[in-house]
This record gives C-alpha cells, structure tokens and sequence, in this order.
C-alpha cells in the first residue's frame, strides 16, 4: 500500500505543478 500511495504521491504532485522535476524529486526524497 505505502509503494502505491509513493507513485501516486508524486504523479499527482507533478500533475499539479505542471510536469515540475524538483518537485518530484523533492516529494521522492521525502
């Protein structure tokens, strides 16, 4: 569940943020 909830995490923030790479990676990080 954890996994799943990481990929959809940054999926939708990147969404979000219009396709932003620093955001993705900063949401992996954390």
């Amino acid at each position: 569940a954890v996994q799943k909830d990481m990929v959809i995490g940054p999926v939708r923030l990147l969404a979000k943020s219009g396709g932003k790479s620093g955001d993705f990676k900063v949401e992996a990080d954390d």
